[in-house]
């Protein structure tokens, strides 16, 4: 079965460019495209306008375990609440100029935020740059491993990852760059402290943490 929008329906897709999908704490799936975001239903889908959220284009849709959203576009950070309502452009001026791209809840509790321009993390309820000449900048893509450790594709800069204590010795790990014409645009974790990374034109590799290729 395919799904495409349909003119005159309000519960089809907002748009045929589908950029990201994500399923919810209540098992319900949400579709990001150019025009907005929705919400599979009983009834089809349902939308939510993009004059709701930050930007247009959701690239990314990452749920939280209270059943809330967050919502990446290219203009801004959003979040969903279980109850529907929408906070449309957190961290609005700390995150500008550019767009969002993942988030990251770790085992820790902390939320990381990807850019096209720099890495966050909160600190008590406000969003600060990872800073250091080994600190990851702009990154496309977060996830931590089995081993806790913090996995980072940048776009210049290769791969970067925080080790598990990273608390302790806030450092990170060069761990190759990606080479002319290819962006790193799939990421999986490994239970054993490697990362899985997918390519445009470079197919697929794997990356040891503890032999550091």
């Amino acid at each position: 079965t395919r799904f495409l929008p349909k003119p005159g329906n309000d519960h089809s897709l907002p748009s045929a460019n589908v950029v990201s999908l994500a399923v919810d704490a209540r098992g319900d799936l949400w579709v990001g495209t150019d025009n907005g975001l929705a919400r599979w239903g009983a009834q089809g889908f349902e939308r939510i306008s993009p004059s709701r959220l930050s930007g247009p284009l959701v690239y990314t849709i990452y749920p939280e375990k209270d059943g809330s959203l967050w919502i990446a576009t290219t203009q801004g950070l959003d979040r969903r609440s279980a109850d529907g309502s929408i906070e449309s452009d957190i961290w609005g001026e700390a995150l500008r100029p550019g767009s969002v791209h993942s988030m990251l809840r770790d085992s820790h509790g902390t939320l990381w935020v990807t850019t096209n321009r720099k890495t966050f993390r909160e600190i008590n309820g406000v969003i600060v740059p990872l800073t250091g000449t080994t600190a990851p900048g702009a990154s496309l893509a977060a996830i931590q491993d089995g081993d806790g450790g913090i996995w980072f594709a940048t776009f210049t800069d290769g791969l970067r990852r925080l080790p598990p204590g990273w608390r302790d010795f806030s450092l990170t790990q060069e761990l190759g760059a990606a080479r002319p014409g290819q962006r790193r645009l799939a990421f999986a974790s490994r239970s054993r402290g490697g990362a899985w990374v997918g390519m445009t034109w470079g197919g697929i590799e794997y990356w040891d943490a503890a032999r550091g290729k």
